[in-house]
């Protein structure tokens, strides 16, 4: 679990760790876009996102919600093997 305790900017980095792609949301949260598979990004706002396989797509988000949030996939064998993870703004 990740947590913060000042309101602002937050920034994740999400890695598809497995072949195939996986849909990434982070509850309660919209979140930036700021790099999809290496190439710089901005101003596409999402609440969820395609992960392709070995790919990583780095977010960022203002931690304004108290409380705690999930980053996960959709799929459960992608976060049995760790594609999940909490916040807690405090």
């Amino acid at each position: 679990m990740y947590s913060t305790n000042r309101r602002g900017l937050a920034r994740a980095l999400l890695s598809g760790t497995m072949q195939a792609s996986t849909r990434a949301r982070c509850t309660a949260n919209s979140f930036e876009l700021t790099r999809v598979a290496g190439q710089a990004t901005s101003g596409v706002i999402k609440d969820f996102v395609m992960v392709g396989g070995f790919q990583e797509v780095e977010i960022d988000f203002v931690a304004d919600n108290p409380g705690l949030t999930l980053c996960h996939c959709h799929r459960q064998l992608h976060m049995d093997f760790g594609f999940m993870s909490l916040f807690e703004y405090a």
